[in-house]
């Protein structure tokens, strides 16, 4: 994990999102056409187009939300409209670039009313979509899990308010380090501390893993 160019930090300053991973290092899907066929459940109805993962073959970190907004679908991208731009703070806080980072969801469709996807939408692209696509990632090192419905992907058991700032290593691939936050998309009220508390834990952590290289 490379150090991000030094500019001048403020958590209440927005920071455009910008995309400028190069065409011969990003990421190329290999399970977008069956994704965009996929009709295991009744999400993907709703929806125009499944949203896919997006990053470099070579990130070493994941950031792994709920299910894409209706900006990231119109983007065909996920973290692409406000959420993304708190994120990209975040991350900078932290000592990571946006455009070294993997970006995908758990659920891959947009929700009507952006409600909550439902148990079988949670459980059918994890396993179908997301696990295949983080495994295809050989360099990965850490997953930061944004949000309650991601943590809960992972960890069924568990609650983000419980265990949010909090990392351990995930069992399905034990070289891995799994850290909780809430999402982006919660920076108001009660969690704005949290999740920027949250932030100088994972700056900790990143700091960590670059000198256990």
């Amino acid at each position: 994990m490379k150090s991000p160019s030094n500019k001048t930090f403020d958590p209440h300053q927005p920071y455009k999102v910008e995309f400028t991973v190069n065409s011969t290092t990003e990421r190329k899907v290999t399970l977008l056409p069956q994704l965009l066929r996929c009709t295991s459940c009744q999400g993907r109805s709703m929806t125009a187009k499944p949203v896919a993962g997006y990053g470099p073959k070579t990130a070493q970190v994941a950031l792994v939300g709920r299910n894409p907004g209706a900006q990231d679908v119109n983007n065909k991208r996920p973290f692409s409209g406000p959420a993304g731009d708190i994120l990209n703070q975040m991350l900078r806080r932290a000592g990571l670039d946006f455009t070294e980072c993997y970006l995908t969801n758990v659920v891959k469709c947009k929700t009507q009313h952006d409600m909550e996807p439902s148990i079988q939408s949670r459980t059918n692209c994890y396993k179908k979509w997301l696990l295949p696509e983080l495994f295809e990632l050989p360099n990965l090192k850490l997953i930061v899990l944004l949000g309650n419905t991601a943590l809960r992907a992972f960890e069924k058991e568990a609650s983000i308010t419980l265990v949010h700032g909090q990392s351990w290593k995930w069992q399905t691939r034990p070289e891995v380090t799994l850290f909780a936050s809430f999402s982006p998309s919660q920076n108001i009220g009660p969690y704005v501390t949290q999740l920027w508390a949250d932030t100088a834990k994972l700056e900790t952590l990143v700091k960590q893993l670059r000198e256990a290289k």
